[in-house]
């Protein structure tokens, strides 16, 4: 019963990744149950409207840009190289 209650907003600026990860939901073999509980939205973070019910969000959970650490440390080149732009256009 609980199942047919929660809701996952899933949400990226990105329309391109948003298109991957519907595709990624349809073929994960989830009931349609599931789902068909999650609702696709393609808006800035940064201006993310709130929820039409006005009830807060129990959880957000975000998957934000990595800071290419690991890239920097194999890549000798790329560090001289990266600027706060860089990061900030990520």
């Amino acid at each position: 019963k609980n199942a047919k209650l929660g809701r996952v907003i899933a949400n990226d600026v990105h329309s391109a990744r948003l298109d991957s990860l519907k595709d990624a939901v349809d073929r994960s073999g989830l009931d349609d149950i599931l789902t068909s509980r999650v609702t696709y939205t393609n808006f800035d973070a940064s201006v993310f409207p709130p929820p039409k019910s006005g009830k807060l969000f129990d959880a957000i959970i975000a998957d934000v840009p990595c800071s290419g650490d690991g890239t920097i440390r194999k890549d000798k080149h790329i560090l001289p190289n990266w600027s706060p732009a860089t990061g900030n256009a990520l």
